[in-house]
């Protein structure tokens, strides 16, 4: 992203692929790693149910947004006030807040996200799916805490297709939108996303769910 080597206001380095190039963010003198969200890809084997196991080739990509919190709608932070450590620049050039305890819990993110073939992904209420992480426990928080995945698959070319998680943290004071009331036929299997996608199949909502 050209942003990422600009100088706005002395905002050099803050930009999200500044942090992901470095491997961290340093927050008053403290580094938190940020290798478990730079980019990477695995194969995924679909076994269809003809019996024939068909591969897609997953590339994956992290938002800033798993690690940071944005300002309410109207609203900016005003980091003149605020540590200018915690600032994190989205791609859309919006300031954010850097949150420690959703850096924390972004480390089981890899393991969800190479796992989805095994996982029920909900539609929401616009063009991504969501998917949601209920174990014994998730990093800084709680016993029996649910985290929630927010993602979209783009399809980059025969049977391979690009994962970006858009967001993803436990719902809180600080969570970024609204509770959606999800119904059962609100899903799919995350292996028949995968495999929709990269052939080009339409991904679509159950009838009578349109939003």
């Amino acid at each position: 992203m050209a942003e990422a080597s600009e100088d706005r206001g002395g905002m050099r380095g803050k930009y999200w692929p500044d942090h992901l190039a470095r491997g961290f963010i340093e927050i008053s003198g403290v580094r938190h790693s940020l290798e478990h969200l730079r980019p990477f890809a695995y194969v995924a084997h679909i076994e269809e149910s003809n019996g024939v196991v068909t591969t897609v080739r997953v590339s994956v990509e992290f938002s800033s947004h798993c690690v940071s919190k944005g300002p309410r709608k109207g609203q900016h932070f005003d980091f003149s006030q605020l540590d200018p450590s915690l600032l994190v620049i989205d791609e859309r050039r919006i300031r954010r807040k850097f949150l420690a305890a959703r850096h924390t819990a972004s480390t089981v993110l890899p393991e969800i996200i190479r796992t989805l073939v095994e996982r029920p992904c909900l539609f929401t209420s616009q063009t991504n799916f969501l998917t949601m992480e209920l174990r014994e426990l998730i990093p800084g928080y709680a016993t029996g805490t649910q985290y929630e995945v927010y993602f979209n698959v783009k399809r980059l070319g025969n049977l391979s297709v690009l994962v970006f998680v858009e967001s993803a943290y436990v719902r809180d004071e600080d969570s970024d939108n609204d509770p959606y009331k999800f119904k059962k036929d609100d899903r799919i299997k995350g292996w028949r996303l995968l495999l929709n996608r990269g052939r080009g199949r339409p991904v679509r909502r159950p009838p009578g769910r349109d939003r």
